[in-house]
C-alpha cells in the first residue's frame, strides 16, 4: 500500500509541468481575511503551494476515516517539517481519466457491455455537476473515447464505442502513459485528479499470433507524467480471461505497482461487478483529504523533493493504528 521513496529514475520529454500534487497558490490564503475563513473552505489556487490527496484508514479495517482535523497532521518534505496552510476534505471538484483494457471480452461480448452500461449510470450518479470524465481504452495501442465532459450521458454511451478487435497485445504501461499526458487537458486547474485503470493487470506483447512476450518499456515514463499531470492512478483489477498461454510468457502488476507509487487505491473485482466497484472506488476519492503547503525550500533545481505525511500519536492511539495512502513527493521545476 506504500510506495518506495526513492526517486522515480528515467528520460522523458520535457512537458509543461503540473505537479503530482499541484502546484498552484492563493493569494487569498494570506490575507486577513482568509485566515479568518474556515479551514473547510474549498481551494482557489493562485500562489505558489504543494497540494496532495491523502486518504487515512483505520489500520486494522481498512475503513477510512473522516473526522479529522488540520491539527491532526503532521508534514515533512525533505525531512524538514513543513506549516500546513490549507486543509479540507472533498471539496475540490475531481478530473476522472476512466481507462478499460479492451485487450480481453470486453469490447465483442454483449452481456459484458451491458453490465458496463448498468454500472456506469452507477458510478456517474456518485460524481458532482462541476466534476469531469474522459473516457480511454488500450490494448495493443491507447485512444480516447470521450474527452472531457461534465455531461455523464456522454460518458456512459462512449461505453459502448470501447472496441479492441484487431489488437493483439496488452500494453498497460503505454496505457497508463497516454492517459496521464491526456489529464494535463483537464478544464479545471484546481481540481484533484485520477486516472482509474479498470484491467487485468496482465501486460503481454504479441510478436506473431502464436507467441507473446511480457513487456513493459514505458513504466519509469508513465510514472513520472502521473506524478507531473498531479494524477493519482487508481486500479480496478478483475481476473484475468484464459488466453491459452502459460503464465511466465505474461507480465503483472504494472497497474498495481503505479497505483502505489502514486498514492492511489486498488480494488480487486470480478468481471460481473467491476463497474459497481468503480462506484466504491469514486467514494474513496472522495473521502480524500486535500492538504496543501508553500514549500520552505523555494529553490527550482528540478529534484525530487520526499514527502512524508503522518498523523499524531494522539490519532494514532485514539484509532488504534492509522495507514496514509497519499504521493511520495514532486519535483520541484
Amino acid at each position: 500500500m506504500f510506495a518506495d521513496d526513492s526517486e522515480p529514475g528515467c528520460t522523458v520529454k520535457k512537458t509543461s509541468y503540473r505537479l503530482m500534487i499541484s502546484l498552484a497558490a492563493a493569494a487569498a490564503l494570506f490575507s486577513p481575511q482568509s485566515r479568518a475563513q474556515s479551514q473547510d473552505e474549498p481551494l482557489r489556487l493562485r500562489t505558489e503551494l504543494v497540494v496532495l490527496d491523502a486518504q487515512v484508514l483505520h489500520k486494522k479495517t481498512a475503513l477510512p476515516i473522516d473526522n479529522l482535523a488540520r491539527e491532526d497532521f503532521i508534514l515533512y518534505e525533505d525531512g524538514v517539517k513543513q506549516h500546513i496552510s490549507h486543509f479540507s476534505r472533498d471539496k475540490l471538484p475531481l478530473s476522472v481519466i476512466i481507462l478499460f483494457d479492451v485487450s480481453g471480452s470486453v469490447a465483442t461480448d454483449r452481456l459484458a457491455v451491458q453490465r458496463l452500461l448498468a454500472g456506469a449510470y452507477q458510478a456517474m450518479n456518485l460524481l458532482r455537476p462541476e466534476d469531469e470524465v474522459a473516457l480511454m481504452q488500450f490494448a495493443e495501442k491507447a485512444a480516447l473515447v470521450q474527452p472531457f465532459t461534465r455531461d455523464r450521458d456522454l460518458v456512459v454511451k462512449a461505453v459502448t464505442r470501447l472496441d479492441g478487435r484487431g489488437q493483439y497485445g496488452t500494453h498497460i504501461d503505454e496505457g497508463i502513459l497516454a492517459a496521464a499526458e491526456y489529464m494535463r487537458s483537464a478544464a479545471n486547474p484546481d481540481s484533484r485528479r485520477a486516472v482509474i485503470a479498470v484491467t487485468d493487470d496482465m501486460t503481454v506483447e504479441f510478436r506473431d499470433r502464436s507467441t507473446v512476450t511480457p513487456t513493459s518499456r514505458y513504466e519509469g515514463q508513465a510514472l513520472r507524467e502521473l506524478y507531473e499531470s498531479g494524477s493519482v492512478l487508481c486500479a480496478l483489477l478483475y481476473e484475468p480471461t484464459d488466453v491459452g498461454y502459460v503464465e511466465p510468457y505474461f507480465k503483472y502488476g504494472v497497474a498495481k505497482h503505479l497505483a502505489e507509487a502514486t498514492g492511489g487505491i486498488s480494488i480487486k473485482a470480478n468481471q460481473q461487478d467491476m463497474l459497481a466497484r468503480l462506484g466504491e472506488m469514486i467514494r474513496r476519492l472522495r473521502a480524500r483529504y486535500t492538504i496543501a503547503y508553500s514549500p520552505s525550500n523555494t529553490g527550482k533545481d528540478g529534484k525530487f523533493r520526499k514527502i512524508k505525511l503522518s498523523v499524531t500519536p494522539e490519532v494514532e492511539k485514539r484509532e488504534g493504528g492509522v495507514a496514509l495512502i497519499m504521493r511520495k513527493g514532486y519535483y520541484a521545476k
